[in-house]
C-alpha cells in the first residue's frame, strides 16, 4: 500500500510539472507575439518554427487570431476559425493557460494534448496553442511501469488518456473508454483500495489527483503478486 501511495504522489506530480513546463513555455510564446504587433504570417511562422523544433514533445504551435479564418503554425497555414473550437473558448472563459483533455487534432489526425494561453495582440484577442502528442505524455510515465506494478492516467470525466491496454485509450476515430467500464472502483477515494479488474483479477489500486488538470492517475498490482513476494520472504527467512 505504501508503494502504490508513493507510486501515485510522483506520478501526479511529475505529470503536473511537466504539463506546468510545457504552459510556461507557451505563455512566454505568447509574450514574444504581443511584443511583435505588426508581424507577418511568414515572419510568424519562423518563428514557431524555431519554437517548434526546440521541443521534440511539441508537435506543433498555433498562432490564433479573432476575426481571421486561419491559423499560422510552425509548417505554414491551416485554415481553421480558431473561435469555434473549444480551447478557444475555455482559455478565453477564465483568461488564463488551460489544460486540454486528450482529443483527435483536427490537421493532423492524432491524438494531442493542448496548451492555450489566450492574449491580447493589439485590440485582438488571440492564443497561442501548443499541441503535445499523447506519446510524449506517455513516454514521461513509462518508467513507472515495472514488471508487477502498472498506471493509468484518466481525464477529469474518466475517459482514459493512457493505459497499458491500448485498446483502452481514445482511437484516432475519437472513440474512447471510461475508466468505470474497466475497473469497480471508487473514484473519489484516493486511498488504497481493492478492485476487481475485467477479468475478476484481485488488485490494490491507488489514486492520485493531478492538480493543474483535474486528471487521475492511478497505479495498481495484483494481489497475487503480493502473495508471492511475501511467500518468499517468509521461505527466504525459514531457509
Amino acid at each position: 500500500r505504501k508503494e502504490i501511495a508513493i507510486t501515485t504522489d510522483n506520478g501526479a506530480s511529475h505529470i503536473d510539472n511537466w504539463l506546468q513546463k510545457k504552459a510556461s513555455q507557451t505563455e512566454l510564446i505568447a509574450k514574444a507575439m504581443q511584443a511583435m504587433p505588426n508581424i507577418s504570417d511568414d515572419a510568424a511562422q519562423a518563428f514557431l518554427k524555431t519554437c517548434a523544433d526546440g521541443d521534440a514533445d511539441v508537435m506543433n504551435y498555433y498562432f490564433c487570431r479573432g476575426g481571421i479564418p486561419y491559423v499560422v503554425y510552425n509548417d505554414g497555414i491551416f485554415e481553421l476559425d480558431p473561435t469555434g473550437r473549444s480551447w478557444w473558448a475555455d482559455c478565453w472563459a477564465v483568461e488564463k493557460t488551460i489544460i486540454t483533455d486528450a482529443y483527435v487534432d483536427a490537421n493532423s489526425g492524432g491524438i494531442v494534448v493542448s496548451v492555450a494561453t489566450p492574449f491580447y495582440y493589439g485590440q485582438q484577442q488571440a492564443v497561442i496553442l501548443a499541441d503535445i502528442t499523447l506519446d510524449a505524455l506517455i513516454a514521461n510515465l513509462q518508467e513507472l511501469n515495472n514488471e508487477y506494478l502498472s498506471v493509468f492516467v484518466t481525464a477529469s470525466d474518466g475517459t482514459i488518456i493512457m493505459h497499458n491496454e491500448k485498446s483502452f485509450c481514445m482511437q484516432t476515430d475519437g472513440t474512447s473508454t471510461n475508466i468505470a467500464d474497466v475497473y469497480a472502483m471508487d473514484a473519489n477515494n484516493q486511498e488504497v483500495q481493492t478492485i476487481a479488474s475485467g477479468t475478476g483479477e484481485q488488485l490494490y489500486l491507488g489514486l492520485k489527483t493531478v492538480e493543474s488538470t483535474g486528471w487521475m492517475l492511478g497505479a495498481y498490482l495484483p494481489h497475487s503478486h503480493v502473495f508471492d513476494r511475501v511467500a518468499k520472504a517468509v521461505i527466504f527467512v525459514a531457509l
